[in-house]
């Protein structure tokens, strides 16, 4: 399959995404790698890493598969230092576990952490179903381990509450609104 495709020249590090308004880059390469220098994932993972992404883009094209790749890079360094090797066919609970160490320690936003570890439970449900690749792989939820951040406009604590009342008008503000449209004599006056 790889000899056959249209979109990726598979022999390329960077694919780029053009369904979107502008080309996105996806650089399949180790952590620390940017668009001007990067250190390419090796061989056999960079090979599954770039199926992983032609079988996700083929399935639900989108505009960007950046956090995809990061998972990918997640996986690819939990992998070297727990097996010493970057064969994905060696995934196990303990990779797992240092994979989701890893993204705890290197991701200072909340967010961002769910993000990716939402992508990274789509990869190992990959390996795990759809692949065949380690049908053993014991189960990960990442919404267990990494929970949705609540924003500041829909949070019942105090913050919340705070947050709204700086930005929401008051309540005679909202009721002199109100007035207005009800003084509203022509069609002009009451919608525009």
């Amino acid at each position: 399959a790889k000899d056959d495709l249209t979109i990726y020249d598979w022999s390329e590090d960077t694919w780029y995404v053009t369904k979107g308004a502008k080309d996105i880059p996806m650089l399949f390469a180790k952590h620390g790698s940017t668009a001007y220098e990067w250190d390419p994932f090796d061989q056999p993972f960079m090979d599954f890493a770039k199926a992983y992404i032609r079988e996700a883009q083929t399935l639900d094209e989108v505009t960007s598969r950046y956090l995809d790749v990061v998972a990918l890079r997640y996986i690819f360094a939990a992998l070297e230092k727990v097996t010493g090797t970057c064969d994905i066919t060696r995934v196990s609970g303990a990779v797992i576990n240092e994979a989701a160490n890893h993204i705890d320690d290197r991701e200072n936003n909340k967010t961002r952490q769910y993000q990716i570890g939402g992508k990274f439970e789509k990869i190992l449900d990959f390996l795990r179903s759809k692949a065949f690749i380690c049908p053993s792989l014991p189960g990960f939820v990442a919404k267990k381990r990494w929970k949705k951040q609540v924003g500041k406009a829909q949070s019942t604590d105090e913050e919340g509450k705070k947050h709204r009342e700086e930005r929401l008008p008051s309540d005679h503000v909202m009721k002199q609104f109100i007035y207005a449209f009800i003084l509203a004599k022509s069609r002009m006056d009451r919608y525009w």
